[in-house]
């Protein structure tokens, strides 16, 4: 079978296939500070190119401005790397506003001066650069892989790794790229995207979005959904469907001028569903206010990042001068909603700008019959409903405004568009053109929309979003609890915080709260459901915290306030810690709004707005002790905490406000593999029903809500898979051999027998299908729907032929953790922190043998193989740490550790064999710090490496002698420093005057002519690890 790329490679194949979209390539060196082009090995920019640009693109300015614009440009204002980021994002998308200058006339000039041409792509300049170096004044060195330049501003990079590196190559890849940019700010000011890509998978985000929130380009030139995974012959994998979409230079170009935001918990870049139907709607919003207003519907499913493809839509909209500078009115069907929204379009900033809320219906009217353009209207429906007056008469809603430049957005269309509301919307603003967004996919039941709002425009529904890692699946449980010697009534789904009007819908209300409250609220339910929440919660939260690193948190949703408080005083009664009535303490609260009418123990837990405020932040802190929230109606709806993970529900839910509440533990966080849903009362049919009208295919059951019994057959199907991988070793007599450390024992056994490349099934060519690997996919599903089913009545059922179910599932658990452990081991990127985990490592798998010393201990290891592991990866920190600096003794040393371990993986070497060289190795390489001792004077560390380098080849030190080498070196420094200069690196007449100054003073110290070439070489390659901290030591000085 065909290898795959090494990171070389796949990075020379990035490159050919960016040329081919109109990028021209440069070595890394041919731009290195010296060249004319970057100035500093902290920063990037190509001073040269930027300047060139400034100058080609506004035609008119001064040199003097032109200055002026290129040294803010290149010049941070903070020391804070979001803050300029954002800053230097400003002056690509609307031009240095900050030059001022005097013309021949007298006159003062204050122009924005473009850096980039957003829409012209053929007027910038793009260069992709490969292997670029970076250097920092403490020491830090990285290599950016390719380097993506537009008028030489760094724009976008693009990591790579080997497929081979195993499920961590792109996780690998984005901890690189996290760190170089915590290394190296001043790099990263101007990037705009960051690609991970190891030629099988490619995702893309920014310098400052977590792992989770990247996302894969997996849709063609018409936004049309791409499985790379599926790929015939001659298909596009993902990496170049990445490539296509992203750095097609007009779609670049388009990205950052519209397409990405900086908000207060980040920035974020679109993903393509939300990039395809932005740019849709928008032209089927010019396309409709050239003919009748309707421009379409978009159907994102709720949980899909909705909110913000409306804030892209209404940006693109905004920005189109064929609209005539239009204003926007976004209309909602509730307060929550409203307010949400408002909040969510007032990050993004200009041009939605100014911003209005129209609080009451005269306000409202009076703002559209006053606006002329420009601007964003926020509003309910509700507003546009008739005066006491204009009801009496039949007179019918006013028109506000006759003007065609008005773009109503409606939320939720599939709700508010039946209502009077609707009808006099369109009255009060005849002219407008009308877009709709709703999180239900139209179907051909759907007339009424199609005749108000138009065509479908775009659908991305929970099956596909689900599949494409938007949101995680979600699954449900039911868990209903009886009603003694009743059947479940069919409860009406109501908001009891809202519904309280006067007349007969009031009394309606309240004879529906004292009925709930009666047939859910008995002591003995109230307290019987508290204890198994408990019960249930203290593990799920056991089982989430290695998923996401903390407990997360859970939703609890009652059918009235009064259950709230029963509930939280239930709760209370069986955790007294759990209650605080400070509302920024606690591990539980009631969030509510409270009614004029309410009785004190009610009043007692309303909170007011700002209290409010205070216990949503909780919410979405991960690290804030807050846990459980119990609401009735509240945070149903554009309430987004994405640690939430579980929701009980003790309320009957049907359609939207189901979904609502669905989708609140969908969201992606950290390592979140699923959300959960667990029913108190009877939802089953509910979810099914609502589930089906939101999916284009019907499967959005299977994607998106699960019920309990799918989890518990993938918990059995996947218990199954890994005894067959652990087939051919009896673990289970391991785990019953006496004595305290067998269970460790058993598990470092089991490891050994995995990762052994000797071990049948290790052989294989594909390293995607080899034993250890097998073993972590199938272990972290095990481990994803145990979280899930732990809790259920059924599990046991799954597992009559395995009376130890629970300690196996436990076992292979801890196996996949000791796995990831080693896993670790392997990154390239070896910290201080894996040194001293590794080293732990050695020492557990000593003390399974007994007290002896380590390295005697692990000779004699039960688990052999993982002993070996060990002292190599021992070995190869020490070859790192000891010979950073000096080329030559690196390679001898790393050879040597590769012909060891070639040897034990041809079974020429026993393990026991194999160990005893490297702990020698490792004792050899810690004395190595001190060999320049025995030189007289002793050389240093710099002297040492150019004595290798002149020494460790051919017969110069049988010929002349280590004292004469040892002289040789010390020269070799002094004259060195004396003549590089910041520019040797990227300037070939450079590097050849130091090559003939190393020769000359080779020929004078009598080195031996057939082996200066060789020598020259080594020294040359020696010198780059040297050169940066030489000259940046000179220039301080």
């Amino acid at each position: 079978m065909t290898s795959l790329p090494i990171e070389a490679e796949l990075a020379q194949l990035t490159v050919t296939e960016l040329t081919r979209l109109g990028w021209e390539a440069c070595p890394g060196n041919r731009l290195a500070p010296g060249s004319g082009h970057r100035r500093d090995w902290d920063g990037l920019i190509l001073h040269n190119q930027l300047r060139e640009a400034i100058t080609r693109l506004n035609p008119g300015l001064p040199p003097e401005a032109v200055s002026q614009a290129v040294s803010v440009a290149a010049g941070p204002v903070s020391q804070d790397a979001y803050t300029e980021n954002r800053q230097t994002h400003a002056y690509m998308t609307h031009g240095i506003r900050s030059v001022v200058y005097t013309d021949e006339f007298g006159a003062r000039h204050n122009p924005p001066i473009r850096l980039i041409d957003l829409r012209n792509a053929d007027a910038n300049r793009y260069i992709v650069s490969t292997d670029t170096a970076l250097a920092g004044g403490d020491g830090q060195r990285r290599r950016l892989d390719l380097v993506l330049y537009v008028n030489g501003l760094p724009v976008a990079v693009i990591e790579t790794k080997r497929a081979q590196n195993g499920d961590g190559a792109l996780r690998g890849a984005h901890r690189t790229m996290q760190r170089c940019a915590e290394d190296f700010p001043a790099a990263f000011r101007y990037n705009a995207v960051t690609l991970l890509s190891s030629g099988t998978e490619a995702v893309y985000g920014t310098p400052f979005t977590p792992y989770e929130q990247y996302a894969a380009w997996n849709v063609d030139e018409s936004g049309r959904p791409v499985r790379p995974d599926q790929a015939g012959e001659g298909d596009a994998t993902a990496e170049q469907l990445a490539l296509r979409g992203l750095f097609d230079r007009t779609r670049l170009l388009r990205f950052v001028d519209g397409f990405i935001d900086f908000t207060s918990t980040g920035k974020r870049i679109a993903r393509p569903h939300q990039y395809f139907a932005a740019t849709k709607a928008a032209r089927s919003v010019v396309d409709a206010f050239r003919t009748d207003g309707r421009a379409g519907v978009v159907a994102h499913a709720a949980g899909s990042g909705k909110s913000w493809t409306m804030v892209l839509t209404s940006g693109a909209i905004a920005r189109d001068p064929a609209l005539n500078w239009p204003t926007l009115v976004v209309v909602t069907d509730n307060t929550e909603r409203d307010h949400q929204l408002f909040a969510t379009f007032q990050e993004h900033g200009p041009p939605l700008e100014p911003l209005y809320h129209a609080d009451s219906r005269e306000e409202l009217r009076g703002l559209l019959s006053d606006m002329r353009a420009g601007g964003t209207v926020f509003t309910t429906l509700q507003k546009f409903g008739l005066t006491s007056r204009e009801h009496t008469s039949g007179s019918g809603h006013p028109t506000l405004s006759e003007r065609r430049n008005i773009v109503v957005i409606v939320d939720e269309a599939h709700r508010s568009h039946r209502s009077l509301h609707a009808r006099h919307l369109r009255g009060a603003l005849p002219n407008a053109t009308l877009l709709a967004f709703t999180s239900v996919p139209l179907s051909s039941a759907d007339r009424m929309i199609r005749q108000v709002f138009g065509r479908s425009i775009d659908t991305y529904d929970l099956e596909r979003a689900t599949c494409d890692g938007v949101t995680v699946p979600v699954h449900y449980e039911d868990r209903t609890l009886e009603l003694a010697g009743e059947s479940w009534p069919d409860l009406p789904e109501f908001d009891e915080e809202s519904g309280l009007t006067a007349g007969s819908g009031r009394r309606r209300t309240e004879r529906t709260v004292a009925d709930l409250n009666t047939t859910h609220g008995s002591p003995a339910r109230v307290h019987a459901l508290a204890s198994d929440l408990v019960e249930h919660w203290e593990q799920r939260r056991a089982h989430m915290t290695p998923f996401i690193g903390t407990p997360g948190k859970a939703m609890v949703v009652c059918a009235t306030r009064e259950m709230c408080v029963r509930m939280f005083e239930a709760i209370r009664e069986l955790r007294p810690g759990w209650a605080h009535q400070a509302v920024d303490h606690g591990t539980m609260k009631i969030v509510f709004s409270g009614l004029g009418m309410d009785p004190d123990r009610l009043r007692s837990h309303a909170l007011t707005p700002a209290e409010r405020s205070t216990v949503v932040r909780r919410a979405q802190d991960p690290d804030d002790e807050l846990e459980l929230l119990i609401v009735h109606s509240m945070l149903l709806t554009g309430f987004d905490a994405p640690p939430v993970h579980t929701m009980y529900l003790d309320r009957s839910l049907k359609g939207n406000l189901l979904m609502q509440a669905m989708v609140r533990v969908n969201r992606r966080f950290r390592g979140k593999p699923d959300g959960l849903l667990v029913g108190y009362v009877p939802l089953a049919d509910n979810l099914r029903q609502m589930l089906a009208e939101r999916s284009d295919t019907g499967q959005a059951v299977r994607y998106a809500a699960a019920d309990i019994d799918t989890a518990l057959d993938e918990l059995r199907k996947e218990y199954d898979a890994l005894c067959g991988i652990l087939a051919d070793i009896d673990w289970r007599a391991l785990l019953a051999r006496p004595g305290p450390r067998s269970h460790l024992e058993a598990v470092l056994k089991t490891l050994n027998h995995l990762r052994d490349p000797r071990t049948p099934g290790n052989d294989t060519a594909d390293p995607a299908r080899n034993l250890g690997r097998r073993y972590r996919e199938h272990a972290y599903r095990l481990e994803r729907f145990h979280a899930l089913t732990f809790a259920s009545t059924k599990i046991a059922e799954r597992f009559p032929d395995a009376p130890d179910w629970r300690s196996d599932l436990k076992f292979m658990t801890q196996v996949r953790a000791w796995m990831a452990r080693f896993d670790a081991a392997d990154r390239e990127a070896i910290g201080p922190d894996e040194s001293q985990d590794m080293a732990h490592m050695v020492h557990q798998l000593a003390q399974t043998t007994g007290p002896e010393a380590p390295a005697t201990g692990l000779q004699a290891s039960e688990t052999p193989h993982l002993a070996t592991e060990a002292m190599r990866r021992l070995a190869e920190r020490s070859v790192h740490e000891v010979t950073q600096h000096n080329v030559v003794r690196r390679g001898v040393l790393s050879a040597r550790l590769r012909d060891l371990t070639s040897e034990y993986e041809r079974q020429r070497l026993t393990s026991g064999e194999i160990i005893a060289e490297l702990t020698e190795m490792v004792h050899e390489i810690a004395s190595d710090t001190h060999r320049g001792e025995r030189f007289d004077p002793p050389l240093s560390q710099d002297e040492l490496a150019f004595y290798d380098a002149i020494a460790d080849h051919g017969k110069a030190r049988d010929l002349i002698g280590d004292a004469a080498l040892a002289d040789i070196a010390r020269a070799l420094v002094t004259a060195v420093r004396r003549q590089l200069t910041p520019d040797w690196v990227s300037h070939e007449p450079v590097r050849a005057r130091l090559r003939s100054t190393i020769k000359r003073l080779l020929a004078r110290h009598g080195y031996p002519p057939a082996e200066v070439l060789d020598a020259v070489e080594l020294i040359t390659k020696q010198l780059e690890y040297f050169a940066r901290e030489w000259t940046r030591e000179e220039f301080k000085d």
